[in-house]
């Protein structure tokens, strides 16, 4: 490889995670906004939604302004994604409290243990299912279980979306700053790029298969 190929490969990779990161950002800032304007409550999954949407929209090439569009998406998914997302968020939301009570002891012990795991479960099937959601069309009631049953038949996918979770929050908790800026950007964007690769890996092998 030359000087120059390798200077233009090296430019390249910046760039892209230049934009990678700016988009996280931006993605950040318009989740809490729409999901300030839901009243945090009703408010975060319809901005999930629209900011996996978005993701995947971008991850395929497609131009579009993004608050009119992110906007657009969170108002035509209200309803929808509460009741697609909700049942995550409150399982998320009573798991961290268990969490945080067995931290307050000053050790997490096996019940601890079990509800970490059980949150970063929760937080990957949750991935997965608004990742679906964004990218198929099938009856309502079924994303849930299809993502379940996806997950159960890809388990290295599905491994490895859990460890980018995992690994965003570490990194949020060893540099707490990134939390308003970042963090919930990055909980959504990556795992909607992930999902939008895993998707579209699935599909290619189903097509090759005679």
């Amino acid at each position: 490889m030359s000087t120059e190929t390798l200077r233009d490969t090296v430019t390249g990779r910046l760039q892209q995670g230049f934009e990678a990161i700016y988009w996280m950002i931006v993605v950040n800032a318009l989740w809490w906004l729409f999901a300030l304007a839901g009243g945090i409550v009703l408010g975060a999954a319809p901005a999930t939604i629209a900011g996996a949407e978005l993701t995947r929209r971008r991850a395929e090439g497609r131009l579009f302004p993004v608050l009119r569009t992110y906007t657009s998406v969170w108002r035509r998914e209200f309803r929808r994604a509460n009741l697609l997302l909700l049942p995550f968020g409150v399982a998320l939301a009573l798991l961290a409290v268990d969490l945080l009570w067995f931290q307050s002891r000053g050790n997490l012990g096996l019940l601890g243990g079990i509800a970490l795991g059980a949150l970063i479960v929760v937080a990957t099937l949750g991935s997965l299912t608004a990742g679906m959601y964004v990218t198929y069309e099938m009856p309502f009631r079924a994303y849930i279980l299809r993502a379940s049953r996806w997950a159960l038949a890809n388990l290295a996918h599905t491994v490895l979306l859990a460890l980018t979770i995992v690994l965003i929050c570490g990194a949020t908790l060893a540099i707490p700053g990134l939390a308003p800026f970042v963090t919930v950007g990055a909980l959504v964007v990556i795992p909607a790029r992930l999902c939008t690769a895993f998707f579209r890996s699935n599909e290619r092998l189903l097509a090759e298969q005679p």
